[in-house]
This record gives structure tokens, C-alpha cells and sequence, in this order.
């Protein structure tokens, strides 16, 4: 029972964070862009930097999803809820 529940709140923690750092790389990215959908940067630095960074946040978010996916069902898997009395 314990170990469920921690299994449950581990993945539900996992599957937010995921959903909440792909959303702000989203808008992160949608911010910079001017009225033709170009990018615009203040500077070189913060264009590499944004190149580099950008993608592993994302897949650090990908792969907190799937963990949290997994985490969760694993969870039901081990201990199912019960209907009735």
C-alpha cells in the first residue's frame, strides 16, 4: 500500500512537471517570435544558448511524461481500486 502510493504520487509529480516545463518551452518560443513568425533573440549568446538548452529541457520533459505515465500505471497495476463494500 505504501509502496503504491508513493509509486502514484512520484508519477503524478513526474507527469506535471513534464506537462508544465513543456508548456513554458512552448511559450518561451512563442514569445520570441515578431508579427511574421520569426524568432528574434537580444543577443548571439541568448540565440546559442536557447539552441542548446531548449532541447534538452524538452526532452527532459518528454521523458518526465513517459516516467510519470509509467509510474502511474505501475501504481494501478500493483494495488487496482476496488468498487463496493
Amino acid at each position: 500500500m505504501v509502496k503504491t502510493r508513493m509509486l502514484m504520487t512520484i508519477g503524478g509529480v513526474a507527469l506535471v512537471l513534464g506537462i508544465i516545463l513543456n508548456v513554458w518551452m512552448g511559450r518561451r518560443a512563442f514569445m520570441r517570435r515578431n508579427a511574421s513568425g520569426v524568432q528574434e533573440f537580444r543577443s548571439y549568446g541568448h540565440s546559442v544558448a536557447a539552441g542548446c538548452l531548449e532541447p534538452l529541457v524538452r526532452l527532459f520533459a518528454f521523458l518526465c511524461i513517459i516516467g510519470g505515465i509509467f509510474l502511474l500505471a505501475s501504481g494501478l497495476m500493483l494495488d487496482p481500486p476496488t468498487v463496493g463494500p
